[in-house]
């Protein structure tokens, strides 16, 4: 029963889905990018969860049929190489056309920070496996603190859900023996400062 409930988390905050849960967190914790045009919101969560999520996850079969990778959990670190350089391709694709866009400054470097964990990532990957789940999630928990910062806003009740999340994630990829503890510790706080770092000093 714990492996079930440790696999359904680790589905649901996969980390593909974490730029598109970013950028729901950008528009909704009451800061004045809140007040965007609903249209104008929906049309960049459209362009996120597409290009983040929809076409990496439709390269997985031809990675499947070229044995790139040996089944959709990538258990094996070198599994891992080929489906993260088309997503950094993905991710770097989606900021260079924010940066085309007139966005707020903090939308365009949130996905300049993402795509910074995506190549952090895969770099790392090359000599070691670091949790992707990890990086996510603290990459979630980076931009809550940078919001507070940059805006002065209070964002501790996002922030209280956003660790506890992270704790249960944590949790579950321990559960799958997919990480050690080192691998789960480091994920989380490579996100947490790259998204920090990068829209709390930059914006």
């Amino acid at each position: 029963m714990a492996n079930i409930f440790a696999k359904i988390f680790s589905y649901i905050f996969h980390p593909l889905l974490m730029p598109s849960y970013g950028m729901i967190l950008l528009f909704n914790t009451g800061t004045y990018l809140s007040f965007l045009p609903f249209e104008y919101q929906k049309l960049l969560y459209i362009i996120v969860f597409l290009a983040t999520f929809v076409l990496p996850v439709l390269m997985i079969p031809l990675f499947l049929y070229r044995n790139f990778i040996q089944s959709l959990e990538m258990h094996q670190r070198n599994e891992r190489f080929f489906p993260m350089i088309g997503t950094l391709i993905f991710y770097s694709a989606v900021y260079i056309l924010f940066t085309k866009l007139p966005l707020p400054d903090a939308v365009k470097l949130y996905m300049l920070a993402v795509a910074i964990c995506a190549a952090l990532s895969l770099v790392i990957t090359i000599k070691w496996k670091i949790s992707t789940h990890m990086i996510g999630i603290g990459g979630l928990a980076g931009v809550l603190v940078a919001l507070s910062i940059v805006y002065s806003t209070n964002q501790l009740s996002y922030l209280a859900a956003i660790l506890l999340l992270s704790g249960i994630i944590g949790s579950s990829r321990l559960q799958l023996q997919a990480h050690t503890p080192a691998q789960v510790y480091a994920g989380f706080f490579l996100g947490f400062f790259a998204e920090l770092i990068t829209i709390a000093c930059f914006t």
